[in-house]
């Protein structure tokens, strides 16, 4: 199961718990393993903000984008993008086949597309802070 700070692909719903029609980066914010009490039985939750690679100027004040060629490619992403902060457009998602594929466009791409990285973590800190999801530190 992926870790906060992970990219993977993720077919982002658009509408509650059906699968979006395309496999699109997404930024994992939290995860969790949940068990159901009747079966035993264990599960990932996963908690993404969807990526899209286009963006305003006013967005890339608010929100993390990224756009440097050498920190997209660091992040594993294949052109500029940019991942939503807005908690209104964050989905808590069962980490399973249904929701997270690789692309269909990618030749021998995996789930996985890569991570942030310090520069990338330190700017999705600032954008929160921004938006006032996040204290700053005194």
């Amino acid at each position: 199961m992926p870790e906060p700070g992970d990219i993977v692909w993720c077919k982002f719903p658009y509408t509650r718990g059906k699968p979006g029609p395309v496999a699109r980066p997404t930024l994992v914010r939290a995860n969790a393993v949940y068990e159901n009490p009747e079966t035993g039985t264990l599960y990932g939750s996963v908690e993404v903000s969807y990526g899209t690679g286009e963006f305003t100027e006013e967005q890339e004040k608010i929100d993390l984008v990224i756009k440097n060629w050498d920190a997209v490619k660091r992040c594993g992403l294949h052109k500029p993008t940019r991942f939503s902060l807005d908690p209104a457009n964050r989905k808590n998602l069962i980490w399973c086949e249904e929701f997270f594929v690789p692309s269909d466009y990618l030749r021998d791409a995996q789930v996985h597309i890569g991570r942030l990285g310090e520069a990338e973590t330190a700017q999705m800190r600032e954008r929160l802070i921004r938006r006032g999801l996040l204290a700053a530190e005194s």
